[in-house]
């Protein structure tokens, strides 16, 4: 007798056995499989999402060495932004510039809330203030590139753009 008519005996023979491991080996290759599929597939969204919103890092002086100035404020030298994006690996980079404007003769566009976001004991104090946000090119910046925000008219601002 052969051995594959000995497999098919026992197989025959013991139903319930045979059932049993083969229920077994059906969820542990169904699990296995699911779980090449998410792998796969998260991999793909987080490639996705390296592309959108690009690795990066934030140039800015240091508080404690610059008391007075703001988390995230101050100025960053030309040079230094030379001496970083020339190094190697360094494929874009976006100069920003933030102030705080007080408009005059203007009226400020409210929140999707209706308010400003401030109280009104410093909204009374503020007034037509407001933080701007000048940018070199606008289509790298990082709101943009995260989809906070979203050009639905005109063009972005390029380095070549002077008064625009």
């Amino acid at each position: 007798m052969s051995f594959i008519q000995r497999a098919w005996l026992y197989i025959t023979r013991k139903k319930l056995k045979t059932l049993i491991l083969l229920a077994i080996l059906l969820c542990m290759s169904t699990i296995m499989l699911s779980g090449f599929a998410i792998k796969h597939s998260t991999d793909a969204a987080a490639q996705s999402l390296d592309k959108t919103l690009k690795a990066g890092f934030t140039l800015g002086n240091n508080p404690r060495t610059n008391p007075g100035t703001a988390r995230g404020s101050g100025t960053v030298s030309n040079k230094d932004i030379d001496a970083v994006k020339n190094l190697e690996g360094v494929t874009d980079y976006v100069k920003r510039q933030n102030a705080t404007v007080d408009f005059i003769n203007t009226k400020l566009v409210p929140l999707p809330s209706g308010g400003s976001g401030y109280d009104a004991q410093k909204d009374k104090q503020f007034g037509n203030a407001a933080t701007i946000i000048g940018v070199n090119k606008s289509e790298s910046e990082k709101k943009f590139r995260a989809e906070s925000l979203k050009l639905i008219a005109g063009r972005h601002i390029t380095e070549n753009d002077s008064h625009k």
